[in-house]
């Protein structure tokens, strides 16, 4: 349902080698739930953006591949992540949320926001 394979994330105007995120790999599965759990700076809110497609193409270097349902959403246009995303706070019918904070839950075939 959403895999994640050696996910690698540079801002542009970082130095070559310092990456936000270093070869992140993960797997979920329909009714699984994932926190991302780390020190400050450690990359977590930027692998929630880049899972929904939320991180500047003109400021970030993305590598890897992020697969939801098996669509590369590396490779996938704005337009088909923004489709996904359901960008609507009000949406009941979110398939793949903005993330909060750092918890998501897959349920059926969609991606939905963790009661808190």
């Amino acid at each position: 349902m959403l895999d994640i394979q050696d996910l690698r994330i540079h801002f542009r105007n970082a130095p070559p080698g310092k990456d936000a995120v270093k070869g992140i790999c993960l797997h979920m599965d329909r009714g699984e739930i994932l926190g991302l759990v780390g020190e400050s700076g450690s990359g977590k809110t930027v692998t929630a953006m880049a899972l929904a497609g939320l991180l500047s193409n003109a400021k970030t270097q993305l590598t890897g591949q992020i697969f939801f349902e098996g669509l590369d959403l590396l490779q996938a246009s704005r337009e088909t992540v923004r489709a996904l995303r359901q960008d609507s706070p009000g949406n009941t019918n979110i398939k793949f949320p903005v993330l909060f904070p750092y918890v998501i839950r897959i349920h059926s075939a969609r991606l939905l926001p963790v009661d808190t």
